[in-house]
């Protein structure tokens, strides 16, 4: 059987090497299949065997590393029971389900519970009595619409 080649990249060859890779791809991510723009390219790489898979975006190569660390550290369900694959399928419908139907979580701020954040933090920083009744005003007006 012959022995996979031995070839190892030199820093200043990486640039020339993942634009003909990401020519190979027809100029989109091997991950999201979306176009990669100039300087959002990553050339991705296996840390356990060295070699190169292929051009990512830089934000999904980053996601990518934080989803491998997490199977090699925390994901021990998902490694023995062979269940990654299914696991982001499900990732997806649960991310794509409708949840209209579900209460707001506590944390969420609306955009008028936005508004109203920003009003108090003004009203709090004002000088004038005039500024301070200006945003109390638009306070209670968010009140009476809600």
């Amino acid at each position: 059987m012959p022995r996979p080649t031995m070839i190892k990249l030199k820093q200043k060859d990486v640039p020339e090497y993942r634009s003909v890779l990401l020519s190979k791809q027809g100029g989109r991510c091997a991950l999201c299949s979306q176009v990669i723009t100039e300087g959002q390219a990553a050339l991705d790489h296996d840390h356990a065997t060295g070699r190169v898979r292929a051009v990512l975006h830089l934000d999904c190569n980053i996601l990518l590393g934080k989803v491998e660390n997490f199977l090699k550290g925390r994901g021990k369900r998902l490694r023995l029971s062979g269940g990654t694959v299914l696991f982001f399928n499900r990732v997806q419908l649960f991310m794509d389900a409708d949840y209209d139907h579900q209460p707001l979580h506590y944390k969420h701020l609306t955009p008028t519970d936005k508004k109203a954040k920003l009003y108090r933090k003004r009203l709090k920083s004002s000088k004038k009595p005039e500024t301070k009744q200006k945003y109390r005003d638009l306070l209670e007006e968010l009140k009476d619409n809600d």
